[in-house]
């Protein structure tokens, strides 16, 4: 398993990749345990949790799973699903 620190974006919101190489084959065990809200990003499985203070994108690439994870104390400011997708993109792209 690879993952990032949370890492500031801007003030009160933060971001977390996590990349677990080898367990695509988990995906519906640990979507099924999240909840989420099923699409497809790139032709990859996806799905969208959002919570009140964090939204997680969780991917099926290749081989592995990736989770984007985004949390914020300001619900003025959240931290956008599109952000989170906009990471899982490039991250499906380099691998």
């Amino acid at each position: 398993m690879r993952a990032c620190d949370w890492s500031e974006l801007t003030d009160f919101r933060e971001l977390q990749v996590v990349i677990v190489p080898g367990a695509a084959g988990m995906w519906e065990e640990v979507n099924d345990r999240l909840g989420g809200t099923v699409w497809a990003i790139d032709g990859a499985d996806a799905a969208e949790i959002e919570e009140d203070n964090r939204s997680r994108l969780l991917v099926r690439g290749n081989d592995g799973l990736v989770l984007v994870e985004g949390r914020f104390s300001d619900p003025e400011r959240p931290v956008d699903m599109d952000d989170l997708r906009a990471v899982a993109q490039e991250l499906l792209a380099l691998s």
